[in-house]
């Protein structure tokens, strides 16, 4: 079968009785064409299935159609679902995702910088960097950026408009559950001091405590990764064997560390301590694990869609935008005592 000659934009301005120029705007989506005109050329490229270039079609009106998001790694779940979020909302605006890994602290502002050269991307999305990545200097860039998961301090970095969790607020509902469960010695299995939603939940969880005396409340560095939680509360059994009565985990991952620390010990769940994370990965329900749903998807979503909204600015505003995306308790077995004692 003889393949179909491409046509070309001096072919479709003949068709349509008007210039190349007139062509060109009608692609770019530029004022200046008459609605009738405009209908014309596109009912003459859709008939001769004609597809624009999309990197030059781009680079001719200022914009690359690409955005960057750059992540520590994928390490679990979370980086490919919010990934997926922000797939969705690019496709609606025939934009490209670019990703890319930052390995370190330093790989920040390098990459910072490269992407915002001329003709690389229209934006970028910065998925839950270390805190120690703000004690970097601050980029200088046109190219608007979004954070995700993450909040810099006011340093240069508090320009960028963030998407973060509401991990106060679903901390306490998490903590009115345990305690309604008749829990009243409580211990936070906490992660790396410089992830922002671990240290946005060990906040809530401290002063939650301050707000509910009668509670004891101690907190154990449990790493980032089931293994390192499963050694940090083996080695805490081992030294304070009666010391709580119920584990909050900041993950599930390390909430499934817990619990293999508790069953290999025969502490049951939850008679003997109720045990939650936060997450809700597809092994939580199938473990029944009690956990703070994040809608992940949602949060590449809204990221992007604040994005898409500074990029359609013709100058960025210095003041910068937040959006809280909430979470949900979800109550499975591993929290639920018969009956319930009441608070």
């Amino acid at each position: 079968m003889k393949e179909r000659k491409k046509i070309t934009l001096y072919e479709i301005a003949q068709l349509a009785g008007t210039s190349k120029s007139t062509v060109s705007r009608v692609l770019m989506n530029q004022a200046g064409v008459s609605p009738e005109t405009r209908r014309k050329i596109e009912q003459i490229m859709r008939e001769s299935g004609y597809h624009p270039n999309q990197m030059a079609r781009g680079l001719a009106g200022g914009r690359t159609g690409m955005i960057a998001v750059v992540t520590p790694g994928i390490f679990s779940g979370y980086y490919a679902e919010i990934l997926k979020g922000v797939d969705v909302v690019a496709s609606q605006h025939d934009v490209h995702v670019i990703s890319s890994f930052a390995r370190g602290e330093d790989d920040y502002p390098d990459m910072i910088d490269r992407f915002s050269q001329p003709g690389q991307v229209d934006g970028m999305i910065l998925v839950a960097p270390r805190m120690k990545v703000f004690k970097q200097r601050a980029p200088r860039t046109i190219v608007p950026i979004v954070l995700v998961g993450s909040y810099a301090p006011d340093n240069g970095w508090d320009r960028m408009d963030r998407v973060v969790l509401n991990n106060a607020g679903a901390m306490n509902e998490l903590l009115d559950h345990v305690r309604q469960q008749g829990c009243r010695r409580l211990l936070h299995l906490t992660g790396l001091a410089n992830v922002y939603d671990f240290a946005e939940r060990r906040r809530a969880f401290e002063e939650y405590l301050l707000l509910h005396p009668t509670l004891q409340g101690t907190v154990l560095s449990g790493g980032e990764t089931r293994a390192q939680a499963r050694e940090a509360l083996d080695r805490h059994l081992d030294e304070q064997p009666e010391s709580f009565d119920a584990v909050i985990a900041c993950n599930d991952d390390m909430a499934m560390g817990a619990l293999q620390a508790l069953r290999g010990r025969g502490i049951q769940t939850p008679e003997d301590v109720v045990v939650t994370g936060c997450d809700d990965e597809p092994a939580a329900e199938i473990l029944g694990l009690t956990t703070l749903h994040m809608p992940m998807v949602e949060l590449g979503e809204e990221a992007t869609r604040l994005l898409f909204e500074r990029r359609a600015q013709k100058q960025i505003s210095p003041v910068a935008r937040q959006s809280i995306v909430q979470m949900a308790l979800v109550v499975r077995s591993t929290s639920m005592r018969k009956p319930a004692v009441p608070v």
